[in-house]
């Protein structure tokens, strides 16, 4: 594993920022595996109005490389490299004469051959932003501002030499993709209030909303039969009546009302009352909403 790390950052009396790049290889234990990760970050805070209003942003991505072995759930239901590895005739030779693979039968696979002629990919990209406002209407009064958002892409190419023995279906393709993405925006009031030097109170007030979207396709094509090439660039030289395709969307929503109001008596006795409301999209036409209230003495 090799890990490279750079920053930089600095800033005035009422302004910060920093940004950091980073790098981190690591090799798998088993050959030809491994991952790759390229991350950066941008973070910034400025106070306005002599103190009055506080901005912040923050702002990630990363793209990741993963690359993998036929192992657990691709290795398939004779067994993965590994178990192959393990079970096979110690005996059997890797290679024919001919300098291709040896392949006793369907069951009894070659795991050099697996390995050597099985390209699995995933390719992953995600942003991870914030922005968020502290604002001071009055002295005892403040409210607070939060819009964040969450994307990936992620896309994984598999490719399954016709060489392969066990394939019934000689050389295989597969690439499927899925793209998330959550947003949120949360905003709320809080008010303190000291009376008497005996009375405390404590009061907040919001609102939040959260939206998630969801896509994805998945594509399995048969027939390959030539060599040196990705099947997964070059679809057009499979068997598309033995192609299978899928696909699938969704949207969700989520929306809360919230509200607590704490009260102390000369700092021993402590009430506490929340009440929040939460309506999801899930839920039936009838019933969007649920109510939650409590409350707490100490």
């Amino acid at each position: 594993t090799q890990s490279h790390n750079l920053s930089y950052g600095g800033g005035t009396q009422n302004m910060t920022y920093r940004a950091s790049l980073g790098y981190i290889d690591q090799e798998g234990i088993v050959k030809n595996t491994g991952s790759e990760k390229l991350n950066g970050q941008i973070r910034v805070t400025q106070n306005m109005f002599n103190g009055k209003l506080g901005l912040s942003g923050n702002l990630i991505a990363s793209h990741v490389k993963d690359q993998r072995a036929p192992i657990s759930e691709t290795g398939g239901y004779e067994g993965d490299l590994i178990l192959t590895a393990l079970k096979l005739n110690p005996t059997y030779p890797i290679y024919n004469n001919d300098g291709s693979y040896y392949q006793h039968s369907r069951d009894q696979r070659n795991p050099v051959a697996m390995l050597d002629l099985t390209n699995d990919l995933t390719e992953t990209d995600r942003i991870i932003g914030n922005i968020s406002a502290d604002l001071e209407i009055l002295t005892d009064l403040k409210y607070k501002l939060n819009v964040g958002f969450d994307r990936t892409v992620a896309e994984r190419r598999v490719n399954q030499g016709h060489q392969l023995t066990y394939l019934t279906n000689k050389g295989e393709a597969n690439i499927n993709s899925i793209t998330v993405s959550n947003q949120l925006i949360e905003n709320y009031f809080t008010y303190n209030k000291t009376l008497g030097g005996q009375h405390r109170f404590d009061f907040l007030a919001g609102h939040a909303y959260q939206k998630f979207n969801g896509s994805g396709n998945n594509m399995r094509v048969f027939g390959f039969e030539v060599d040196d090439i990705l099947y997964t660039n070059n679809l057009q030289y499979g068997n598309f009546s033995n192609a299978e395709t899928s696909s699938y969307a969704y949207e969700r929503e989520l929306q809360s009302f919230f509200g607590r109001v704490n009260y102390a008596l000369l700092d021993k006795y402590m009430f506490t009352a929340t009440a929040r409301m939460d309506g999801s999209s899930k839920f039936g036409e009838n019933k969007k909403y649920g109510s939650f209230p409590s409350m707490a003495f100490a």
